[in-house]
């Protein structure tokens, strides 16, 4: 196991200068300065630009960082050095210096969805799922709906839930995480694939909700499977019929490359 290395991290756009983290596992951490850096921040998930590490202990408790988000860094050491020069000519934190030399699609946090990998039943789950309450949460909720936003799972299973809980589930694979900065460039990658529940009863669902039963009815004739636009529109229904049904469990929502 390789020595812990721990990352100075300007927050952008904050006014503090920079908080120390525990670096994700990594041999060359020089290569990690200028990178853009997912790291939490209170309750929240908030990005960041890795100026410097150390292999010394700061003598605190830190938390981790999540993940480096680039391969390559952001912001060279001339870049750094004159954002640096910037802020204390113009009298504004190093941070906010950084964030405004940044193009703006690199500032956002990315946003999550949460797509079941694992056996549909509970009895092949491992062990240290079914020790954790939380976690067990977050595999029943999704085992049964196929996936989720982060921020839907969180209204389920509790704000309380961490980025780290769901790392260990997805190195358990049981889950896996798809992180972007927009709904719009996850559609883009990815193709939402609407399946139907092999318990499903149409009976269950009153008549006058006429808009699920069509919804059920047409995935039925095409052999329990169809692409979300397809259906969209052969059924014309919202996005909230959808959601409604897969919350009730008569259907799984999956994500598939274009």
């Amino acid at each position: 196991m390789s020595e812990p290395v721990y990352i100075e991290v300007a927050l952008l756009g904050m006014q503090d200068e920079q908080l120390t983290y525990r670096a994700p596992d990594t041999e060359d951490p020089a290569a990690l300065i200028g990178c853009r850096v997912l790291v939490p921040l209170g309750n929240r998930r908030t990005v960041g630009v890795i100026v410097g590490y150390s292999l010394e202990a700061p003598g605190i408790e830190v938390r981790h960082a999540y993940d480096v988000l680039d391969s390559v860094p952001v912001l060279t050491s001339s870049m750094l050095h004159f954002t640096r020069q910037v802020g204390f000519q113009y009298l504004c934190s190093w941070p906010r210096a950084m964030q405004a030399a940044l193009p703006a699609g690199l500032l956002d946090v990315p946003k999550l969805t949460v797509e079941w990998t694992g056996p549909e039943l509970e009895g092949f789950w491992p062990p240290e799922v079914l020790k954790s309450r939380q976690s067990l949460r977050v595999c029943r909720y999704l085992a049964g709906r196929g996936t989720a936003k982060l921020k839907d799972l969180k209204g389920i299973v509790g704000k309380s839930l961490s980025y780290r809980t769901l790392r260990r589930l997805e190195a358990l694979d049981l889950i896996k995480l798809h992180e972007h900065n927009t709904a719009d460039q996850s559609r883009s990658l990815t193709l939402e694939i609407v399946e139907l529940s092999p318990d499903f009863d149409l009976e269950e669902i009153p008549a006058h909700y006429k808009a699920r039963r069509r919804v059920i009815s047409l995935l039925k004739a095409q052999q329990g499977s169809m692409p979300w636009p397809q259906l969209r529109e052969e059924a014309r229904v919202s996005r909230n019929v959808l959601d409604d049904l897969a919350n009730a469990g008569f259907l799984r929502i999956k994500h598939a490359p274009k």
